[in-house]
């Protein structure tokens, strides 16, 4: 599954509907505290591990957005608080696009949210879900009365109410999962689910032919995500890289299965390549620390056996290697980025907050190139939370130099205005110059500049 947009409503310091075009390349830039984190959290809650849930995550690790009251906007100098949250989905699957709005309300067992109403539009179908006394849901499911499709064009706007007329016919299907598994399933399962479970009765609003041709359709339209439950990598997968990384160590011996944001996996991710006879990614991660500066050679070495039981990090800069913790602190932040950038599997969306940290210029401009050379296929997603201008920059010149055309770059600048966050969009053109810009953005530097020009 592939996202394109997506839709943030009453999330924190984004009062209303706030849409976010999703690119290969996307950057979110801003002074701290404008709503940056906020926009990859949402992220992570729309796409991890599974396409759209009952109980969206918003404090999945490195996130920390707490409670729905935490989480809910709060209006005006009262505080008063946002009746509904709202998050939105435009995308597509190899069944086709598709479009997706839900409605959320807090969950009385864990103070969490949890779905209320959802709107999944397709070319086909349409599906309405409802929560219903008990802890239950109802699904209504349109299609078209003929095979004319229901939607010419799909858009958020036809998510905002059911459709009308008379060429569609809706049909009512329970689900009847227990609120307790709700966030161990997607929406597609539960309503697939419910079509297994037993047949529906019909309308007697219907005739016979008329709702046996809907179910028949219904039955034909309804994967909506791929059936990411089912068939493996048909799902979104969305790593999460923290603003911090993890300290590197002198030896390394236990191995880490376990992926987490401040990548203490990696150096057994290393450790296994190096055993390997392609070496490949120790190869593309020597390739990044000449470019960057900031090593010439990084090798593992073991330490007795089994080989993986016990083993070192060795860095070259200009001279002998030495253990990974006695060089400069950057190396060992700069690992992670680069090493989860190229062996994130095809079709990930990658959240990365601030990479810059510890990181050179040189190598932040450096980091600029390899996302625009991984980007440039649009397999996978990369969404960054950045103050480098060094990195905005050079992927500036990369799509001036033909790396990455500019149409697959998105860039967003975030203001906090009494405590509402604006997004303004800064077009780019096929030199990398931007078309478009707020008077504010980069406003600081040219003071700075100005008053060293005095």
């Amino acid at each position: 599954m592939e996202i394109h947009e997506i839709l943030i409503e009453n999330v924190r310091c984004f009062p209303g509907e706030n849409f976010i075009e999703i690119k290969p390349i996307t950057i979110l830039l801003g002074k701290n505290s404008t709503g940056k984190t906020t926009v990859l959290a949402t992220i992570a809650a729309l796409a991890e591990g599974k396409p759209l849930t009952f109980k969206p995550d918003f404090n999945i690790g490195p996130f920390n957005l707490g409670s729905y009251d935490d989480i809910l906007t709060k209006l005006g100098d009262t505080r008063e608080k946002a009746r509904i949250l709202k998050l939105g989905v435009a995308g597509s699957t190899e069944e086709g696009d598709f479009v997706y709005v839900g409605e959320y309300k807090k969950s009385k067992e864990e103070l969490g949210p949890i779905l209320k109403k959802a709107i999944i539009n397709k070319k086909n179908i349409q599906i309405v879900i409802s929560a219903k006394k008990g802890g239950i849901y109802e699904a209504d499911i349109g299609v078209s009365k003929n095979e004319k499709p229901l939607f010419k064009k799909l858009s958020f706007n036809t998510a905002k109410a059911p459709k009308a007329g008379d060429n569609v016919t809706f049909l009512k299907y329970p689900i009847t999962t227990p609120v307790d598994f709700l966030d161990e399933i997607t929406i597609d399962m539960a309503i697939y689910s419910a079509l297994l479970g037993k047949e529906i009765k019909k309308p007697k609003s219907i005739g016979e032919s008329e709702y046996e041709y809907a179910v028949e359709k219904i039955r034909e339209y309804l994967p909506i995500f791929g059936f990411s439950f089912t068939i493996p990598g048909k799902g979104v997968i969305s790593n999460h890289i923290a603003p911090i990384r993890s300290k590197p160590e002198r030896t390394y011996e236990t191995y880490k299965k376990e992926v987490t944001a401040e990548g203490y996996h990696v150096p057994f991710m290393l450790e296994y390549d190096s055993r390997t006879r392609k070496k490949s990614l120790i190869k593309a991660l020597n390739e990044f620390g000449v470019e960057s500066g900031l090593f010439s050679l990084l090798k593992v070495k073991q330490l007795g056996l089994p080989k993986g039981n016990r083993f070192e990090l060795l860095v070259e800069i200009n001279g002998p290697p030495h253990n990974i913790v006695d060089v400069g602190y950057g190396v060992s932040q700069a690992i992670p980025l680069v090493v989860e950038s190229l062996k994130s599997p095809d079709g990930a969306i990658l959240t990365l907050q601030q990479p810059e940290v510890h990181l050179h210029p040189e190598a932040q401009a450096a980091f600029g190139t390899l996302l625009a050379r991984i980007g440039v296929d649009g397999k996978k997603t990369f969404v960054v939370e950045t103050h480098s201008d060094y990195m905005v920059d050079r992927i500036r010149l990369e799509i001036k130099k033909g790396t990455i055309p500019f149409e697959a770059v998105s860039i967003y600048y975030l203001e906090l205005k009494e405590n509402v966050a604006k997004l303004h969009k800064l077009e780019i053109n096929k030199k990398g110059d931007f078309i478009k810009q707020p008077r504010s953005y980069r406003e600081f530097f040219l003071k700075e500049a100005h008053g060293l020009l005095k």
